[in-house]
């Protein structure tokens, strides 16, 4: 056995694959990398935020996810969940559709708690 595979079978016995969520599994991702003003570079760099706890929130249980759209903002959804770790995250998405998929596009996310969820 390598490194890399005691490694990975380590990393696998700590944080095991989550399920899907039933809620979101229609829904697909994708990221916008290429944009300090938004997307997975100004989630990283302002909020600390990455890519795979975003997906913890959106896609898999636990946790449970609530979901609501932005009063200002027709087109984009809210969602409000925590990650595996319990880091509790409000997700912006902007929302598009290509035939019968819905498509999520992460356009910032960052640490709340449920005082600040309940507000929106």
């Amino acid at each position: 056995m390598t490194d890399d595979d005691f490694k990975k079978l380590l990393e696998d016995f700590i944080e095991p694959e989550a399920d899907p969520n039933p809620d979101t599994s229609h829904f697909q991702l994708r990221f916008v990398r290429d944009n300090p003003a938004y997307g997975s570079f100004h989630m990283h760099q302002k909020h600390q935020v990455s890519e795979h706890e975003v997906r913890e929130v959106l896609l898999e249980i636990p946790p449970t996810v609530e979901c609501r759209h932005d009063p200002d903002h027709p087109e984009r959804k809210l969602f409000f969940g925590a990650t595996r770790k319990r880091r509790q995250l409000l997700v912006v998405c902007d929302v598009e559709h290509e035939g019968d998929t819905t498509i999520l596009v992460p356009i910032t996310a960052f640490d709340a708690d449920e005082t600040d969820w309940r507000k929106k």
